[in-house]
């Protein structure tokens, strides 16, 4: 006889109908248990990386499995992550079992793994994926129970793609705790950051894999000049050759003899990725904010329209804004400039429901502009710099508090160790961290105070 949590939590399910997406991105609070001997569900869940397409080898046990290679966001030719699975049979009791499951990653500064690598039980155990957990538990429980499975939860498909990915086909990256409680349509995150890093980019691009892989589809929007619009635009929709490339390249914007940060070989690799995620079907989206040509309160006024318009006009959307941590704040006031209304408090004003969340990271390295360290103040001094943070962790999250800081931030998003992202333009012509290392990776040696 069943359970009264097994019952339960398959009724759930079961009810949830068009609602399930939203599992995918709630970090789930408690294990996900079978009212079922290990050994009678196990078969269950061989077959349900089978059907999902995720091939895959079996320990000696007969109880644990780890499944092949996949590079994070699908093939792009940019350096990425790659991921597999790690899953561990476990008795609960006589009578119940239940399946930890880890996420091995191996970083993009480590030789990519070749297809179809072999299984090496010895490695890490790697971070637990929770949220895969139940995405197994939700497919396998009713199957296991003699019930019709609930239909599958949809992803955010871009409808003029021809692909059809599934929430299993497409590698997202390890789930960012934190993150379901504040993704919505018609929703906006602003994320105030410190230009330069590579983690932040790929934070981004995560959290809109997620985000669209739970059904809600997703607008990125950088702080590029309003000028290149068009180009993100024929890149996106483009096949990614290195005739694409250039054409994105050919803008001045990549090419600035003062490069902050917001040209950087991530920022750059985050349009790629996006691409990708693109060509796989996921509905996922860029603009483009920012106003060269204007500066102080005027400049931040035209970014927040920019911003509002785009937010207005796709209420069924979520939107996630990166800019730097003087633009997010949603106080008036600077240190320097009482009267200073910063785009994030112009948002809050005028849209619904925007949250702006400060970068939190651990010490590490970023590519930062500052004023020339010989005291020209008409210069600025670029070059990788020393970052230094509070150490939380290796794990992506976000986290919000009741109301907004001193600084005007309802939150923070965590990023773990940064490391310094040089601009593009520094790895020529080609495509940023195409041999597996960064320029930036390469000049850590030499780091400015």
């Amino acid at each position: 006889m069943r359970s009264k949590f097994f019952s339960a939590a398959v009724l759930a399910f079961l009810a949830m109908g068009c609602a399930a997406h939203r599992s995918d991105l709630d970090y789930p609070a408690r294990e996900a248990i079978y009212d079922q001997p290990l050994e009678e569900m196990w078969p269950e869940v061989r077959a349900f990386f089978t059907r999902n397409n995720l091939p895959f080898e079996e320990g000696q046990d007969g109880l644990t499995l780890e499944t092949e290679w996949r590079q994070e966001f699908g093939a792009s030719k940019g350096a990425g992550f790659f991921h597999r699975y790690r899953v561990v049979g476990q008795r609960e009791s006589a009578s119940q079992g239940k399946l930890q499951i880890f996420r091995i990653t191996q970083g993009a500064d480590q030789a990519p793994p070749p297809p179809g690598s072999g299984i090496g039980f010895a490695s890490a155990p790697g971070q637990r994926d929770m949220l895969m957990e139940w995405r197994v538990f939700r497919e396998v429980a009713p199957r296991l129970a003699k019930e019709s499975p609930a239909p599958a939860a949809q992803v955010a498909r871009l409808e003029e793609s021809q692909a059809t990915p599934t929430p299993i086909s497409v590698e997202c990256g390890l789930p960012i705790i934190g993150l379901g409680a504040q993704v919505r349509p018609g929703a906006t995150m602003l994320l105030g950051e410190m230009h330069g890093t590579r983690e932040v980019p790929r934070f981004v691009a995560q959290l809109a894999c997620q985000s669209a892989v739970a059904g809600i589809p997703v607008t990125v929007g950088l702080e590029l000049p309003l000028e290149n619009q068009e180009r993100v635009d024929t890149f996106l929709d483009s096949a990614g050759t290195e005739a694409d490339w250039h054409a994105l390249m050919e803008s001045p914007f990549w090419h600035s003899p003062y490069p902050d940060g917001r040209s950087s070989e991530a920022v750059a690799r985050l349009l790629e990725q996006v691409r990708q995620l693109r060509s796989g079907g996921l509905d996922v989206d860029v603009f483009a904010f920012d106003h060269l040509k204007a500066s102080g309160q005027q400049r931040e006024d035209a970014m927040a329209a920019t911003v509002a318009l785009q937010v207005e006009a796709s209420p069924r959307r979520f939107h996630v804004v990166l800019t730097g941590n003087i633009h997010s704040r949603a106080r008036k006031g600077l240190s320097w400039d009482e009267g200073f209304r910063p785009m994030g408090l112009l948002l809050e004003e005028r849209l619904r429901r925007v949250v702006s969340l400060d970068m939190a990271y651990d010490s590490g390295t970023a590519w930062i502009c500052s004023v020339d360290s010989k005291g020209v103040k008409d210069r600025l001094d670029c070059g990788v710099k020393r970052a230094k943070g509070k150490d939380n962790g290796d794990r992506f999250f976000v986290h919000t508090w009741d109301g907004v800081n001193a600084e005007g931030y309802h939150g923070v998003f965590y990023v773990g160790r940064v490391s310094a992202s040089a601009p593009v333009a520094r790895s020529g012509d080609g495509r940023p961290g195409e041999d597996g290392k960064s320029s930036a990776q390469e000049g850590q040696g030499a780091v400015s105070e």
